[in-house]
């Protein structure tokens, strides 16, 4: 678990179809407008229809953009879930004393949603972390620390929010860093007991 490569970055979005171009769909979720990148072009997405997307979620240009790799017509009410895993890139504690939260952009390195299966990508993602999830790890998270975490979407005025439900996952930095010069040490006196 430890020497981990590859993330996840596994996201279920339903909205309705504001726009639609050949390769961009603009979803409304609770009303905001978010931006689906996807390679469906045989399939016409009409505006005002309710839809399923399964993808990846980026942060880009300040900006949420969800590459699908899935989409499915359906009936049900506007939601956003995911779980997401990275790399804490930057954190920014907000808040007060008494009631502290943190915003984290996480690295994400994952398969593309919809290019070849093999091929991996890079995104930043931007997730909002409450008093009890930073509890929930005692307040003990810094950069360089890997957080996996369950999502959902709160929307405020300004963007898209994700925010985070439950954290399944947390190794900080220096256990990792302990945990990769221990693997190297170790490989080293292997490989030097061999060549006796």
């Amino acid at each position: 678990m430890l020497n981990k490569k590859l993330f996840k970055n596994s996201f279920e979005l339903c909205g309705i179809v504001s726009e639609e171009s050949d390769a961009l769909i603009k979803l409304s979720n609770n009303g905001m407008l978010i931006n689906i990148e996807h390679n469906f072009t045989d399939t016409p997405f009409m505006v005002g229809s309710n839809i399923q997307v399964f993808g990846t979620y980026s942060y880009e240009d300040r900006l949420p953009i969800f590459r699908a790799s899935s989409i499915d017509f359906i009936d049900s009410p506007e939601s956003l879930n995911g779980q997401i895993e990275g790399v804490v890139k930057k954190l920014t504690r907000m808040g007060t004393k008494d009631k502290p939260w943190a915003k984290v952009l996480l690295d994400v390195k994952h398969h593309h949603a919809f290019r070849d299966p093999k091929e991996v990508t890079s995104s930043i993602c931007l997730v909002n972390l409450s008093q009890s999830s930073l509890e929930s790890i005692g307040y003990d998270l810094y950069e360089g620390d890997v957080l996996g975490c369950n999502v959902h979407s709160a929307s405020n005025d300004v963007e898209l929010t994700l925010k985070v439900s439950k954290i399944f996952l947390h190794y900080p930095k220096h256990v990792l860093d302990y945990f990769h010069s221990s693997r190297y040490t170790n490989a080293r006196l292997k490989e030097a007991s061999n060549g006796n």
